[in-house]
């Protein structure tokens, strides 16, 4: 976006902008993002002006209770990284924002909340700050543009909010469908566009954490070839026992390069490999290989059963090359997947390890 030279003038084309709007004139300023006058012109649309007097109250104590309770999963799922996301930003005037799919606060955290009485007004869960209510905002942008957006000062709708700068992001549930958005607000900060970036990254944290939750067989991690797996830029899909998609996190839609349909989807029909296939590589110490996907690329997937331990080798040293396992962490491994697949069997695991049981015995010890 193109910086003036003072915020004031800013402010000031921003404002005689989104007067041009609310008149219905045919009026695109290049340096103001179009979804902003979009967005602008539906709240003219439906009788907003921009010094109304804004009343953020919350919902009944019922409707509270309901709004929470459908969300209980996004919200346990949120909260470790709303937490870090109010750490990583360390300013006593931001605070953060979780609400549903339609807008509507379902948890909130951070300093502001406790020091400022703007922020308290906001900041309650069951408050309604759907576009419909609350304006041109973060929370409206990114669950409106489905992407994580910036809006400063007199961006907003409401001249009220021209003291706030807000972040936000989709969070897409492991249906593919988006499930809430994730808000992180400032109080009379400086324009800083670029924690939108941050907000995004806290989300994938937390489309990965509802993922990971699904109940699931077999966890795929997917990476392109020759990037190391583990990170929080990984694709994640979950597997039920024979084969069939619980969930998958927003990354690897896009790196398989489908759409959730709504229907059922098999792993047979998002790899060209059958998932048994899949269900076997996990059986294996190097649990990781290229697999082609039905639109020709390929892959890195790592597998893990359910309650397995993440383990990714070889593993990057600390001087950038790449540290080799030795072999005791190998066999480590090995005998504690064949103990868990043998339910806790040492016989069983002995003789699938190809030892005995009492050379099993000394090692386990």
């Amino acid at each position: 976006m193109h910086s003036l030279s003072t915020t004031h003038n800013r402010s000031q084309l921003i404002a005689h902008a989104r007067e041009l709007v609310i008149d219905g004139r045919l009026y695109v300023p290049t340096d103001i993002d179009p979804w902003l006058t979009r967005s602008w012109k539906q709240c003219s649309d439906i009788g907003m002006r921009p010094n109304d007097v804004v009343e953020l109250e919350p919902l009944s104590h019922s409707q509270v209770i309901a709004v929470t309770e459908q969300s209980h999963q996004l919200i346990s799922a949120a909260r470790p990284a709303m937490r870090d996301l109010s750490v990583a930003v360390g300013d006593a005037r931001y605070f953060v924002v979780l609400t549903d799919h339609k807008g509507v606060a379902v948890e909130v955290g951070g300093e502001a909340i406790s020091h400022d009485k703007r922020a308290q007004t906001i900041a309650r869960v069951g408050v309604d700050l759907s576009k419909n209510v609350a304006g041109t905002s973060a929370i409206s942008g990114a669950l409106a543009e489905m992407q994580p957006v910036w809006v400063h000062g007199s961006e907003h709708f409401f001249d009220v909010f021209s003291v706030l700068s807000c972040a936000g992001a989709p969070i897409i549930g492991p249906h593919g469908l988006c499930v809430g958005m994730l808000n992180l607000t400032g109080i009379e900060i400086p324009e800083r566009a670029g924690l939108k970036h941050m907000v995004a990254h806290y989300v994938q944290r937390i489309e990965n954490t509802m993922t990971i939750n699904c109940p699931h067989a077999l966890l795929l991690h997917l990476t392109w070839p020759g990037q190391m797996p583990g990170g929080d830029a990984d694709g994640l899909v979950a597997l039920d026992h024979d084969g069939y998609v619980m969930g998958a996190n927003s990354s690897a839609w896009k790196m398989i390069a489908q759409t959730p349909r709504g229907e059922r989807i098999h792993a047979n029909d998002l790899f060209a490999e059958s998932s048994d296939t899949l269900f076997d590589l996990s059986s294996r110490f190097d649990n990781r290989t290229n697999i082609a996907t039905w639109c020709g690329m390929q892959l890195c997937v790592t597998a893990f059963r359910a309650g397995q331990r993440p383990h990714f080798s070889p593993v990057a040293s600390s001087s950038g090359g790449v540290k080799q396992p030795r072999l005791r962490d190998m066999e480590a491994v090995m005998i504690k997947q064949a103990v868990a697949e043998a339910k806790g069997n040492v016989a069983v695991a002995a003789k699938r390890l190809g030892v005995s049981r009492a050379t099993l015995y000394r090692k386990l010890s």
